[in-house]
């Protein structure tokens, strides 16, 4: 009698089995794994936004409610939000930490070469058109304005443009306040009523319908002609949140001071008498 002697056989199919096992169960942990740090790493970039948004936040209470300075006349930005020169002005820091352990860091920049925008119909755009950490004049010789019509003929488009200059004692005053038309046709349009000596507001009002692709240049001379002067109307403030491994970024544009209320282009018809602080008197 003869016997087939096959003893090694159930060992490797043992070993095949246990090698398929494993491979499946650190396939398997892997994708756990990765969800785990997926989902981690969530948790931290939402930590990490919402401390960017701090940053912001806080730079906004400082300029608003501060009046904060961007750069510091003498001495430089302390950590606790003052500068250091004696004066006791509040400043913009460049970096600060959360009690979550998270932290942000920011740049401001003060000065844009151009602004673009939209206005939508009866709406307008305010730009300073001075210096507002020392109110001084910018050097503005010329205004440069371009723009798309939204309209279907371009003839309809219209911009009102009128600007106002500071005067010392009278300060903003309607008095100095001039206003000019263009249609879409004459786009682009240069005005050349400015001073480079004196500081202006201007407001640039879309009639008849909307207008895309605003783009807003001022100049140091006539006829749109260099030097380009830089416009510090507006604020570009980027702020960068980190916590753990995550980093978030927010970009956020604002003027440097808040905008003149629109509300005295409209004139208000009312059979009543219109006094603050009395009850209205109706005939």
């Amino acid at each position: 009698m003869f016997w087939n002697k096959q003893s090694g056989n159930v060992l490797l199919l043992a070993l095949l089995v246990m090698a398929g096992i494993m491979t499946a169960g650190l396939g398997i942990g892997t994708i756990i794994l990765n969800e785990i740090k997926q989902a981690r790493n969530i948790d931290f970039s939402t930590v990490a936004y919402f401390a960017a948004e701090s940053g912001v936040e806080q730079a906004i209470y400082k300029l608003r409610k501060e009046d904060a300075v961007i750069n510091c006349p003498v001495g430089v930005c302390g950590a606790n939000g003052f500068c250091s020169g004696g004066e006791g002005e509040s400043c913009i820091t460049a970096a600060g930490d959360l009690s979550n352990d998270a932290s942000w860091e920011r740049t401001i920049v003060d000065r844009e070469p151009q602004i673009y925008g939209k206005i939508e119909k009866d709406n307008s755009m305010q730009i300073d058109l001075f210096d507002p950490e020392n109110a001084v004049a910018a050097g503005v010789e010329s205004v440069k304005i371009e723009w798309v019509p939204d309209c279907v003929a371009p003839a309809v488009s219209t911009i009102e443009v009128g600007y106002v200059n500071w005067d010392p004692i009278a300060g903003w005053s309607e008095a100095t306040e001039k206003k000019f038309k263009y249609t879409a046709l004459e786009s682009p349009v240069i005005n050349n009523g400015f001073s480079g000596t004196k500081s202006y507001r201007l407001r640039i009002k879309a009639l008849y319908c909307d207008i895309n692709n605003v783009i807003i240049t001022v100049w140091g001379a006539d006829n749109a002609v260099p030097p380009q002067v830089k416009i510090p109307a507006r604020i570009v403030l980027n702020s960068a949140g980190e916590y753990g491994v995550a980093r978030q970024a927010i970009k956020v544009t604002m003027p440097r001071k808040s905008p003149m209320s629109g509300l005295y282009d409209y004139v208000l018809f009312s059979e009543c008498s219109l006094v603050k602080g009395d009850d209205a008197v109706c005939p």
